[in-house]
């Protein structure tokens, strides 16, 4: 299995990162994880220019119900980056919500790749790792 280099996950709760960091590296799907507690640090981290120091994730795991900017605020502003930034990302929702209104507002938006309950598990993991390589291998048309 081919590893991607590097998983982005954005959650306000420490245990929730705490748990996810180790199913992530039980995977071994990835060879870096990134966490963040807040939704505007994760987007800050996007937005940097060096691409060395702060290389772009293949897959976003975002957590909806954060305080001051929330998961769909911060979708808001992900789809504000540059396309070629997004086209190389999947991302994909966080949660524990059982209200059916935000799943159906994530299968309206493009940007998500998936609604997945948390905390993950190695097979939703295994999930998005699969859709993600969708994303990795397709090739952007030239018009």
């Amino acid at each position: 299995m081919d590893q991607l280099a590097h998983i982005l996950l954005i959650d306000d709760s420490e245990s929730i990162n705490f748990f996810n960091r180790l199913i992530i590296e039980d995977s071994k799907i990835t060879k870096k994880c990134t966490f963040f507690l807040s939704a505007e640090k994760g987007l800050d981290y996007l937005k940097q220019e060096d691409k060395e120091r702060y290389p772009l994730p293949n897959i976003i795991f975002l957590d909806i119900n954060m305080p001051r900017m929330n998961g769909w605020e911060f979708i808001t502003e992900y789809d504000k980056l540059d396309i070629e930034i997004r086209e190389q990302i999947s991302l994909f929702l966080l949660t524990t919500s059982i209200n059916d209104d935000d799943l159906q507002k994530a299968n309206t938006l493009p940007t998500v790749k998936g609604y997945l309950n948390k905390p993950l598990s190695v097979e939703t993991i295994m999930s998005a790792y699969n859709l993600s390589l969708n994303v990795l291998q397709r090739k952007p048309t030239i018009e």
